[in-house]
Order: structure tokens, then sequence, then C-alpha cells
């Protein structure tokens, strides 16, 4: 019978076999007598500090071997880790190993989480427990991937006739996730060696499309400011007294490994001094014993110090990480082996997610699994508020409809239309005026607000409510479910009837806004050749406050042309669309909501309907806080779930979307942010 959370996505392209950690007695038993056996070294000077100043102590060795001899019991340990659904496949002649908890939901966000040295899979086990406490498999809003990286735990080792390097760990990586089903978008998260796997996946692979990241290495002298470097006291005496390490694993990595893989001892001296002073509260013995037996029990250490060959020895100019435009969230934990500031996090990626913890060292995911979880799942809704191959679609739909095609070849023949133009004739109703160029209405009659460049508009109301329809014949009329955009275009509007039509100038809007993004575009390049050869944080550096400028000029440019309207975004399926528009049309005639909304109608092949609800001005937050709590009231944002976002329709004029060019955040705010007065 199947774990729960074990069955695979339908859009999985393989089906890895289940796995359960099975380590024979005899292996066992030849570890106990070789703890049992080994030696330990006489009583030093050095080894005679409490505070660990030269390393671990004779005392604290000496009473954790006597635990693992007497105490300690792998084969609960075992239970514990096959009570996570486990699973096997080969990728690029590695056999992978990985736990995870699939979600049955449709639009479960994926979520690859990965290690760092001397972690392992471990690490995540009670990251996977509070989401499995929480979450059924029906209602688990992600899939959570926990890999063994290529040559740790239980997956195979790299190869040993050519050289294996992080990329490579990254490359099967991202094929693990395309082949169970994401290649259409999923977020990595990691530290340590981890978090630099991560980092690659998302330069490197389209398929992952943000990244959230404890601190990360090589953190260059020239990315820093003089009041930076004052604050990275715990750095410099990490880089002073403990890298000692990470120099081995690098230049002597094939010593190292004969040396820790001839005694178990051994190993637990090297690694578990960094389970105590690489954490920022003790870890339990049993802990660390778990950590190193599966070491031991897998030969990992010999076969998972490759990466360090690339980062190490630091070169003088330093060793800069490759930025990352896509999202990237960061936690930061105050007794990381790196604690970085804010300032220079920006400077490394298109940084969207800050939080800063008081507590938590280099073990994040082991240490502060609740704080952990949190900052990811609020890194989660704030980038990823639907799929993001269909939220692009359904936004580049809302832009850039030409309505040409309509107009001359599908409006015409409509019954509707027909129908309409015989009963103005028979009444005389005047006709609006038009466009001189293409003849046809400048705006929709009987809406308070222009919702998009070029939305073909006609006096037959043919989508969207007539003045004296009720709701309930509206609805009848046009169901978004069947309506098809080839019918009647890609939208379905209603307005507030008591609210007021605002001048707007769009076109002021559009044009000097253009000249904005030219303009920043133009700087940009010019940062870039005149910093040829510079690092990308140093770069980074440079663009950050340009980005940070062209918002400000963005909004003020909003709001000297009038076009302060915003909207709430929904992302629905096929099943409640219907349903949903429902509700939001009788609260928008009955003014309750905002000044208007609109529905996607049905596309061939769309997978989800984009609902807009408007709000009048994009800085009056109450009145945008307002229609929110509404939409809670009437149960359609629900608070412990995923948010819903907010944007203002100077950046939809201008075509500033998830992942443009600019850098620029392209909502304005979450459901979450709102509700809790973040904002």
């Amino acid at each position: 019978m199947s774990l729960p959370f074990s069955q695979f996505p339908s859009t999985a392209r393989i089906t890895p076999h289940a796995f359960k950690v099975f380590i024979p007695q005899e292996q066992l038993t030849d570890l106990h007598t070789l703890v049992k056996l080994s030696k330990l070294g006489p009583l030093t000077y050095e080894n005679s500090h409490s505070d660990a100043r030269f390393g671990i102590t004779s005392v604290w060795l000496t009473e954790i071997r006597e635990k693992w001899l007497n105490d300690f019991d792998w084969k609960a340990c075992e239970a514990r880790i096959n009570d996570f659904p486990q699973f096997k496949t080969e990728i690029e002649d590695i056999q992978l190993h990985f736990a995870a908890l699939f979600s049955e939901k449709p639009d479960a966000v994926p979520i690859v989480l990965l290690h760092g040295w001397p972690g392992s899979f471990l690490e995540f086990l009670p990251l996977l427990q509070l989401f499995r406490d929480e979450f059924t498999p029906s209602t688990l809003p992600y899939h959570l991937i926990v890999p063994s990286l290529p040559g740790y735990g239980f997956s195979s080792g790299p190869p040993v006739d050519r050289n294996y390097t992080t990329h490579d760990a990254a490359r099967v990586i991202d094929k693990l996730m395309k082949d169970l089903g994401f290649e259409s978008g999923y977020i990595a998260q990691g530290g340590d060696i981890g978090s630099r796997v991560s980092r690659f996946l998302a330069v490197d692979h389209d398929s992952c499309k943000a990244v959230h990241s404890t601190p990360p290495k090589g953190v260059p002298e020239e990315s820093l400011t003089a009041s930076e470097k004052k604050g990275l006291g715990r750095r410099q005496e990490f880089l002073t007294s403990g890298l000692a390490y990470a120099f081995e694993h690098a230049t002597r990595p094939s010593t190292i490994g004969h040396i820790l893989s001839s005694s178990p001892l051994a190993l637990l001296a090297w690694i578990g001094e960094k389970f105590l002073t690489w954490v920022d509260e003790p870890l339990p013995s049993q802990t660390i014993l778990e950590f190193v037996t599966l070491y031991w029990l897998t030969d990992t250490f010999p076969r998972g110090i490759y990466p360090y060959r690339e980062e190490l020895p630091i070169s003088p100019e330093g060793n800069p990480l490759r930025y990352i435009h896509k999202p990237l969230g960061f936690s930061y934990f105050p007794v990381e082996l790196f604690p970085v500031p804010k300032s220079w996090v920006e400077t490394t990626g298109n940084l969207v997610f800050w939080r800063e913890h008081q507590r938590g060292g280099h073990f994040a995911a082991l240490e502060k699994p609740k704080e952990l979880k949190a900052d990811l799942a609020e890194f989660v809704e704030q980038i990823w508020s639907s799929s993001e191959d269909e939220k692009s679609r359904l936004e580049y739909l809302s832009q850039t409809y030409d309505p040409e095609p309509y107009w001359e070849n599908i409006h015409p023949k409509l019954y509707s239309t027909i129908q309409h133009d015989s009963l103005a004739a028979s009444k005389q109703q005047p006709i609006p005026e038009t466009n001189p160029t293409t003849n046809k209405p400048k705006t929709h009659p009987n809406t308070n607000i222009q919702f998009e460049p070029e939305t073909p508009t006609s006096t037959t109301f043919h989508n969207a409510r007539k003045p004296n329809e009720t709701v309930q014949d509206f609805l009848t009329r046009l169901p978004p479910s069947v309506t098809a955009s080839a019918d009647v275009g890609p939208w379905i509007y209603v307005d507030n009837p008591g609210a007021g039509q605002e001048e707007k100038d769009i076109a002021g809007l559009v044009g000097r806004g253009t000249e904005m993004l030219r303009a920043f575009e133009a700087k940009k390049v010019t940062i870039e050749v005149e910093m040829e050869g510079a690092s990308a944080l140093a770069r980074g550096r440079k663009l950050v406050p340009l980005q940070r400028g062209l918002e400000g000029e963005i909004f003020a440019l909003a709001r000297e042309t009038g076009v302060v309207s915003g909207k709430w975004m929904l992302f629905l399926g096929e099943e409640v669309v219907d349903r949903v528009w429902g509700i939001v049309v009788e609260e928008t005639v009955e003014g309750r909501l905002g000044v208007a909304a609109k529905v996607a109608t049905r596309e061939e092949g769309g997978k989800a309907r984009l609902l807009a609800i408007y709000t009048k001005d994009f800085g009056d937050v109450e009145d945008v806080r307002r229609i929110l709590e509404r939409l809670v009231e009437v149960g359609l944002v629900k608070r412990e779930e995923r948010p819903i976002y907010y944007k203002c329709d100077a950046y939809t004029y201008l075509e500033i979307t998830s992942g443009n060019s600019y850098g620029l955040k392209a909502s304005l705010f979450s459901s979450r942010e709102v509700l809790e007065r973040k904002v």
C-alpha cells in the first residue's frame, strides 16, 4: 500500500520506483565494531578548551562516542525516514534518490528543496512533517521534492572518469523536475551547496522560475560598502578560523576522502564539529549521529565534496555568483557562516522577498523549520499566483488583443448585432461618437473605466451588461464558462452604475511612459558597457537605484495623466468561473465592490480565467483594502490560502508584466500584505 502524498502528477513523464531505506544488520554490526575499536586521541592543551576554539573537545567526542555505541538506534531513524514517500530514478547515469510530498491539487506549486554539506535530505524531514501535519494530499498547495544531490545519501556518485561540477548536479535536478511534470515551472530553495545549485538552476534553466535561498558562499569584497563590511564580523571570523575544512575539501579531496572513509570516529569528529559550531542552538546528539551515520553507511563524504573544487581557493578579485533575473527570495539567519546585508543581496539578483530572523544558524530547515516554512509559503504566494505560463498568457491577452479581425470579420455577422441594428433603426437610437480612422466606438458607452488599450466595444452591449438589464439576465446571456472569445472578444464587462467617470490621458501615459522605459534601457546598456568585465554584483549595485527611480517616475506619471485605476486579479478554473463571476457582478452592480469588473471569455486551450475587480485609485490603499475585505466576506478570497494580487493599470498599459526586463515588481500588493496591514 502506497503512502499518502505518493501520487505523481498526471503530467509526469516518468514513473520513479518507490524506495525504502534498508541497511542490512551486518553493515550496522560492522559500524558498531569500528566505533568500538576506534582509538581516542590523547588529552591535549587544544582539545581541553571547553569553548572549542581549537575544534571539538575530547570530552564531547568521548561522550558522543558512548551514545553512538549504546544509545543510538539506526533502525528507529530508518523507520522515521520510511514514513515519508521516497523514490529513485535514473538521470544521466545517476541513480537519483528523492523524498517527496505530492499534492493532488491541479494548481499545486512545485518546489525543489536542496541540501548542502554536511547536510542531506534529512535536513528537510522536519519541514515536510510540518506540511504533512497541516495539509492532506487534496489540500497541500505545493509539490515538495527533496533530492539527495548526486554523490549524497542514497543517490549514486558522480562518474569516476571525468570531472563533475555543480552545473552538472543542477542539470540533473532540472531534468528530474521536468520529468516529474513540472516543465512549465518550479521554484528552487536551497542553502549552502544547495544555494549554489539553486542559483545555477535559475540562471541556466528556463523551467526554474524563482529561487528562495539562505546565504550562499563567495562574497567578494568589492561588492560591500564600508558599513556593510563592519556588520560582517561573523563572516570575517569564519574566514579567519573556520575555513580550513573547505580548503582541504577543495585542494586535497582525495586525501581527506580516504582518511574519513577509514574511520567512523574520524568522520564523526570532522562532521560533528560543523553541527556544533554552525548552529544557533545546540542540536540533540541523536540528530548529529543520524547525519554522520547516514554519511558513513552511504559513503557520502568522498563522493559529495566535489563542489568545493569550484569555489576554492578564493582568488584575490573574488568569485562573484551569477546574477538572478528571476524572482529571488532570501531568509536571513544571524548565525549563518556568511551573514550578508540586504543591500548586498539586492545586487545578486531580482530580490523580491527578504525576511530577517532573530535566531537561527546554517541549517535553517533543521533548526527553524517553522520559520522557513512560513518564509517559503509567503515567497511563493508573492511570486506565484497561478501557473506562470497561464498567468503570462492572460496578461499578454489583456494588453495585446487586436480588435481589427473581430470588427471586420465576426462582429457584423453576429445575430445580436443584426438584431440590435434592426431595433436601433426602429427606435432611431443615436449612434455614439466613433473613431475617425476605424469607424468604431471610442469607448464603451456603459463603462466608467477604460479597461485596456483598444478594447472592442459596441452599442450592442454584446460583451457588457446593458443599462437596465437584470443581473440574472446578463449572467444568462453571457456565461463566461461557455462564451467564446471568437464570438464577443476576450472580455465580458460590468460596471458600477454609481461610479463616476474619470478623465484619463492614456495616450500621454503610454507615450511618456515608453520614453521613460527606453531611457532606463539606455542607462542600463551604458552601465553594462562601462562596467564590462566587472562582476554582476557590482553592476547590480548600479542598477537597483535606477529601478527604484523608474518605479517612482511611472507612479508620478500615472497620477499626472489620471491613469490611477488598478485591479485585484483572480485566476479561476473553468468549473468555478460562472459562480465567482456571478457574485462579482451582483456586488459590483450594487456598489459594494469596485468601479468595474471584467472576466476573460473562453479561449480554445485555455486553462484558467482572469477576473479583474477594478478600484478607482491604486494610491487609495483604504479603498483597495475595503474591496479586498468584501471579497473575503463573500468567500472569494480566503485569508489562510494562497493570496491574490493587485496591479495598477499604468503597468498594464506599459506592458510591464511578470519577469519584465526592467526588474520591476509587476504587482503592487498581495492580499496577505493588505489584510495584515503591511501596506
